[in-house]
Formats: structure tokens, sequence, C-alpha cells
């Protein structure tokens, strides 16, 4: 029971950024990883990796998409973020 509403709430911190620090959620699941085992934080870790992913992929579009109107005249002017979690 416990597992379930930690993966979800912490799902919800990381996608909408509301976290207090990555750092003491790494801190947490690092505890529960040795309370717990490993598989019960398997997910949990994976989650961060999906977000660093996102982030690296966004800074990556958001560069491309900043050569691309400095190259043309025309200027989009779309403001995106895409976070992905699939270890939910």
């Amino acid at each position: 029971v416990f597992e379930a509403f930690y993966k979800k709430d912490l799902a919800k911190r990381l996608l909408l950024g509301k976290s207090a620090s990555y750092d003491l959620e790494k801190v947490m699941i690092a505890k529960l990883k040795s309370e717990c085992g490993s598989q019960f934080t398997n997910k949990l870790e994976g989650m961060f990796k999906d977000i660093d992913l996102s982030k690296d992929l966004m800074s990556s579009f958001l560069l491309h998409q900043q050569k691309s109107e400095s190259s043309s005249s025309a200027s989009v002017g779309v403001e995106m973020n895409v976070f992905i979690l699939t270890t939910v």
C-alpha cells in the first residue's frame, strides 16, 4: 500500500517540479532501498532516469529550435515543456 501511494506521489512531484529537493528524494529512495530491497525501488529510480532523460531531450530540442529560428526570419513563439515517466 505504501509503495503505491509513494510511487504515485513521487511521480506527481517529479512531473510538476514540486519536489523540494531531488537530492532529498534520492536519499529517501536510498533509505527505502536499504530497508526494503532493490526490487522495491527499481521503478522509483527509473523515474529519476526518465526525468533526467526528458530534461536532456528538452534542452536539445530548445537548442535546435533556437538555432532554426535564428537562421530563419520567422519566429514560432511556442513555449513547451515535456516530461515523460515510463515507470509509473
